[in-house]
């Protein structure tokens, strides 16, 4: 469904652990899509995919409350450096965030939870992406659907690498306004 992966809004309506309602059509998609399933075990996204660790919508960690994933969440977009790379060449990509706290979105979702084999359940896994540290586990565990066996896949090394980074200041707009005096 073309019409699904170019609206934001219809392919970000999802949630892990419970099931979401069938979106109503729509003037930018004509279709009534139907529900996204509930995905508790992780056979459809794996506990330990990039997109799930780095925002876990309805999952709760354990020992987390309600309202916790929200606390943590942060604007972020990945920025290709180029839209065709031949063959056989590293691709670049320029990763942006925004948030209120460095320190309670950003850092956090890449300390507790990208980097935590064992967030949602034992043993599930680091993010391929980002997760991979020296010296730190390196497997990440894909389940299938027989009834609860899992591959296991040991990642040498971090899917992605980092070449240089910046935290940068970003006024809101309340305050360039107070800047700009009006």
């Amino acid at each position: 469904m073309p019409e699904l992966g170019e609206n934001g809004r219809l392919n970000n309506d999802f949630a892990y652990r419970r099931a979401t309602p069938p979106l109503p059509a729509s003037a930018a998609c004509p279709a009534v899509h139907p529900p996204a399933p509930a995905d508790p075990a992780g056979l459809r996204c794996p506990l330990g995919a990039h997109v799930r660790k780095a925002y876990l919508r309805d999952d709760m960690p354990p020992g987390s409350i309600a309202g916790d994933v929200q606390r943590h969440r942060l604007l972020r977009r990945g920025i290709p450096y180029t839209d065709e790379t031949p063959a056989g060449v590293d691709r670049g990509l320029l990763f942006l965030s925004y948030q209120v706290s460095i320190e309670r979105q950003f850092e956090f979702v890449l300390q507790q939870w990208l980097r935590n084999p064992s967030l949602q359940v034992p043993g599930e896994g680091v993010d391929p992406l980002l997760g991979v540290v020296p010296g730190g586990p390196t497997t990440v565990r894909i389940p299938v659907r027989d009834g609860g066996r899992a591959v296991e896949v040991d990642l040498e090394r971090s899917w992605t690498e980092l070449t240089g980074g910046g935290y940068f200041f970003v006024p809101s707009v309340s305050a360039l306004r107070y800047l700009a005096g009006r």
